[in-house]
């Protein structure tokens, strides 16, 4: 008879936070009931008045309480909690309090998927008035008073969840005048039935012995076990054509989108069957680069996935076949210069105006003919140019290029129109991958998205493995472009996740007050067809946490020293984090080296996350991080300080001038907050470099019932 061992969310909590003995206790308790060679000496007792509840001896002072589930596949065991527990107490463990906890546990998870349910479904029952209704009172009644709700509607719950429960059952659960009563029913459903209300985000159940050596050995974490129903449908789905995944921060989407390509490795398990995965910075290609094969565990596997940003993809593909060469940005920024130097009134312009004019506008959607230029249609917010401005830089672009030319260079936008001219031409045949997978999609620039559609036309199997992740609230780069613009057809196959997993209530709350008005920015730039607000409810969370910080100093020396001893402490004395859990968010990159020195003075370990260092590890549990807000996209910390919150460095001096700027500057803001897993403080000195700073316009229109407020006295 088939064994499988599985555990609850709770139970890996647990798992996690004890010892190593305790942890080989367990693994060799998994072993024996693999092996089917449970002895009388492991105590192994059924609750005889609680279904098919039982309890296992781990030590002389320790049980564990699992769900024993038979039928004729086999026999599965769901370990839910442990702890301290008398030997002469066995039988009577339902009068116990690690059995109480453990079923009020799996109550909570039942109501928190229920309501989940109820939330991600809407658009399914938006006519109906009983769901609409009972989705209301949940979101409106407080957390230990929603069991009265479950009570109240539990005949409609059941027929949700096609859950077959017997008249008795639903008599007694309907004249539960408590809690407690309702826990004493929740211990008598049948087992197949309280595993639909407890939902698989909850649970997991391996499928192999070695994923249980890992559970061991501590090397799994929480987001490669526990997806729910909808993250597992999307991983699972088979699609007709490109689909793609949208939603709020936190969602994960990318956790998603990992879990997808270990999947579809399994399903077509030969060695030419390859999965192409595409990012849009280096560090974020990194993160993935070791969180999937983290995840995969299996070298053959892992070599069969191709994780790259596109750019470095399309210059791979063109190399042999061009004579040109690709120097780093600092050159680029001079030919640029040099170009704007030799063409007269375009000293008229800011320089980053035009660089981002030529790199994300005229290059990033294909146009090299003056007619086009003129033309074109601006969308997203985007500032409006007249006519003889564009001319001037069309001038600018065409000095840039041939600069470019005569010095046999490229840029990265040259790579990816390369990659598609020889794509076009058959000049070479790009590989047809199993399967392509894009983060971050709503930072690419048209010409990016037809390189993908191209790429896409060559799939083995058809376009059915291409899967377009991204959300729109997150879009920190001038790029616009519409899935009709290149001929990518994703209707019917938009796939959308509601619940925040990452943040506390409070950072998300404070992230979303900073950003709650850009609503129509987004449409400006997206299909409105294709646009669909994300419902910001607030109630779908794992948790709550502290309220978020401003801190202010009164010099750049004092907030150094001052953040420097802070985490030191949390680590050091406190034994709180590891130096790991900690990131530094800045909104200029020059900050990097001076808060590295003085990281350096404290011996506090650290590295600077830069797309031009390549031999790091992004998940380096003994060093800080510090990074700028463009490259934190895709990471998270469990803490993160973000320096620079002050005017006219969020936003920048020279962002401020056009509304398009200052847009782009919140959504900055608002993606380095939600960075934050449990805590986020923001800070900035009154002095620095001889100027004098007050706090961003984007903080101080926010209450302090989202922001707390504090001047370091030193």
């Amino acid at each position: 008879m088939l064994i499988k061992i599985g555990i609850t969310k709770n139970f890996y909590k647990q798992l996690e936070q004890s010892d190593n003995n305790t942890k080989k206790r367990i693994h060799k308790i998994f072993t024996m009931i693999e092996n089917d060679q449970l002895t009388p000496g492991m105590h192994t007792e059924p609750l005889i008045t609680a279904g098919n509840w039982w309890s296992i001896r781990l030590s002389d002072s320790d049980r564990a309480l699992f769900i024993k589930n038979s039928n004729l596949s086999g026999t599965t065991y769901i370990f839910h909690t442990f702890g301290p527990h008398k030997i002469e107490e066995k039988i009577d463990i339902k009068e116990t309090k690690i059995f109480k906890e453990g079923v009020k546990n799996i109550f909570e998870g039942i109501l928190e998927n229920v309501q989940n349910f109820l939330f991600e479904n809407q658009e399914a029952y938006n006519e109906n008035k009983k769901i609409i209704k009972i989705k209301s009172e949940f979101e409106q009644t407080a957390k230990d008073e929603k069991y009265k709700i479950f009570i109240k509607y539990f005949s409609d719950i059941c027929k949700l969840f096609d859950i077959q429960i017997n008249n008795e059952m639903k008599f007694k659960i309907g004249k539960a005048n408590n809690e407690d009563e309702v826990l004493e029913c929740i211990v008598n459903f049948e087992i197949e039935e309280l595993l639909k209300l407890y939902e698989n985000e909850n649970f997991y159940i391996f499928d192999n012995k070695e994923d249980l050596d890992r559970l061991s050995e501590g090397e799994l974490k929480d987001w490669m076990l526990f997806l729910n129903t909808k993250q597992i449908d999307i991983v699972k789905q088979s699609f007709s054509g490109p689909a793609r995944i949208r939603g709020v921060v936190g969602s994960g989407k990318t956790t998603v989108a990992l879990h997808r390509t270990k999947y579809l490795l399994r399903k077509y398990n030969e060695s030419d069957e390859k999965i192409l995965f595409l990012t849009f910075n280096r560090i974020l290609n990194k993160t993935i680069d070791e969180l999937e094969n983290i995840l995969i565990n299996n070298e053959d596997d892992f070599n069969r996935v191709e994780i790259t940003t596109l750019h470095s993809w399309a210059l791979n593909f063109i190399k042999n076949l061009i004579d040109r060469t690709l120097p780093n940005s600092k050159e680029l920024d001079e030919i640029l210069k040099q170009a704007i130097n030799e063409v007269p009134d375009a000293r008229k312009f800011k320089f980053d105006d035009i660089k981002n004019e030529i790199l994300y506008f005229v290059k990033g959607n294909g146009i090299n003919r003056l007619e086009d230029y003129l033309n074109f249609k601006r969308r997203g917010g985007h500032d409006a140019l007249k006519e003889k401005n564009r001319r001037i830089l069309f001038e600018i672009y065409k000095k840039y290029e041939e600069l470019l030319n005569n010095k046999k260079l490229l840029d990265f936008n040259d790579c990816v129109i390369k990659a598609i001219e020889i794509i076009n031409k058959k000049e070479k045949i790009p590989y047809r991958y199993t399967a392509i997978i894009v983060d971050e999609i709503q930072d690419l620039k048209k010409i990016d998205m037809m390189l993908i559609k191209k790429l896409s036309e060559y799939m083995k199997w058809g376009d059915g493995n291409l899967l377009l992740v991204g959300d729109y609230q997150q879009k920190i780069y001038r790029s616009v472009f519409s899935f009709k613009d290149v001929e990518i057809n994703i209707v019917g196959r938009s796939k959308i996740l509601m619940k925040n997993y990452r943040n506390t209530k409070e950072i998300f709350m404070l992230g979303k007050e900073i950003v709650k008005n850009i609503k129509s920015f987004i449409e400006t730039f997206i299909e409105r067809e294709e646009y669909e607000e994300i419902n910001n409810d607030y109630s779908l969370f794992n948790r709550s946490g502290e309220i978020p910080e401003l801190w202010q100093y009164k010099t750049w020396e004092e907030l150094k020293e001052h953040i420097a001893q802070t985490i030191k402490q949390e680590v050091e004395t406190k034994h709180c984090y590891n130096y790991g859990d900690f990131a530094i968010i800045l909104r200029l990159k020059e900050h990097a080296k001076e808060i590295m020195k003085v990281f350096s003075t404290k011996n506090i370990p650290c590295d600077f996350l830069s797309p031009e260092y390549h031999s790091l590890n992004i998940l380096d549990k003994n060093k800080v991080k510090i990074l700028t807000m463009h490259s934190s996209k895709g990471i998270e910390f469990k803490n993160v300080y973000i320096i620079g919150a002050a005017q006219h460095i969020i936003p920048l001096r020279s962002e401020q001038s056009s509304q398009e700027g200052l847009l782009r500057e919140r959504i900055l803001l608002y993606v380095a907050i939600t960075r934050a897993i449990n805590k986020v403080k923001l800070c900035y000195s009154k002095e620095y470099k001889g100027e004098f700073y007050k706090e961003s316009e984007f903080l101080n229109e926010i209450p302090e019932t989202l922001l707390k407020r504090i001047k370091y006295k030193g």
